[in-house]
């Protein structure tokens, strides 16, 4: 084990775990401000708009993958065995907690390519129904799964 007098090894997969997971709400926290300023402010320039989404889109498919990567690897690792079926269902709840978050945000990727198809035939009424939905009622619902994991998460870390 590789220590250091305020270095741990078996703390860095932890702290690469919250970052990931600090870095996917705020982009989805900068995905609804930039849609809500857009909208509010009436703006027309929707390819400057949908860059900024895709770029979202992207970091977050991302720091998804990467926050399932070290989560298997927490909840798998040596240090990590739990004999309490609590704790085991509460791993097994984070999983299933982000194939639901990934499955709402693939619908989210869905309504944004709507939208975009219906810039390309100049149907700004549906544009703006496509991004409110997907940004204003689906992101959010992304945020609050991933608040409850966290929780999860929280409470897991607890019994190490």
């Amino acid at each position: 084990m590789l220590d250091a007098s305020f270095f741990k090894f078996e703390q860095i997969f932890p702290f690469f775990h919250l970052i990931f997971v600090i870095t996917l709400i705020s982009t989805q926290v900068v995905l609804i401000l930039a849609t809500n300023h857009f909208l509010k402010n009436g703006l027309t320039k929707y390819e400057q708009l949908f860059k900024i989404l895709k770029t979202g889109e992207i970091i977050f498919f991302t720091t998804l993958f990467f926050i399932i990567l070290t989560g298997i690897v927490l909840a798998n690792g040596d240090s990590f065995k739990f004999s309490d079926p609590m704790i085991e269902g509460a791993i097994h709840t984070k999983f299933a907690l982000s194939i639901f978050c990934l499955c709402n945000f693939l619908y989210i990727h869905y309504r944004l390519k709507l939208a975009q198809k219906a810039y390309k035939i100049s149907e700004f009424d549906e544009v703006n129904e496509h991004l409110i939905v997907a940004i204003r009622y689906f992101i959010v619902l992304d945020i609050c799964i991933i608040l409850i994991a966290m929780y999860l998460g929280i409470v897991v870390g607890k019994f190490k």
